[in-house]
């Protein structure tokens, strides 16, 4: 069975809006933090220019390219699926680019079929090194 999770890119100004990207598998906390770690990293060749600021929506293309765009799709709402296990929300807190920790991750768990999200449960709530930590104690 997959593990299903949807990705919530936060909106960085008050003229944007968040950017929900629904993935198939390997939604778990260690899949989905590698995922996130891909995107916010980037492709080798972006990284050389390190005085480019990396932008929400960068983060969102990266996320899809570093998947080679399996089973991943943009959704309206992390809401519009009642059969996730995790969701994930990401935040850019700070400039430098290849600071991991200057993006925020929130880890939610959710009982499977729980379709008003009435059951949720916030399992972290982090830098990106502080979710590494997390991980090595599960």
């Amino acid at each position: 069975m997959s593990t299903r999770a949807t990705y919530t890119f936060k909106a960085t100004t008050e003229y944007d809006h968040d950017m929900h990207i629904y993935k198939h598998h390997d939604g778990y906390p260690q899949g989905g933090l590698n995922f996130i770690r891909n995107a916010l990293q980037g492709p080798r060749s972006y990284n050389q220019y390190r005085d480019i600021e990396l932008t929400r929506d960068q983060a969102v293309l990266n996320f899809f390219s570093c998947n080679n765009y399996e089973s991943i799709s943009f959704t309206s709402h992390y809401e519009s699926h009642g059969d996730l296990e995790y969701r994930y929300e990401i935040k850019k807190t700070g400039k430098d680019q290849l600071d991991l920790d200057n993006w925020t991750i929130k880890v939610y768990k959710l009982e499977f079929g729980d379709e008003k999200f009435e059951n949720e449960q916030l399992i972290f709530s982090g830098t990106y090194s502080e979710s590494r930590k997390y991980l090595m104690k599960l």
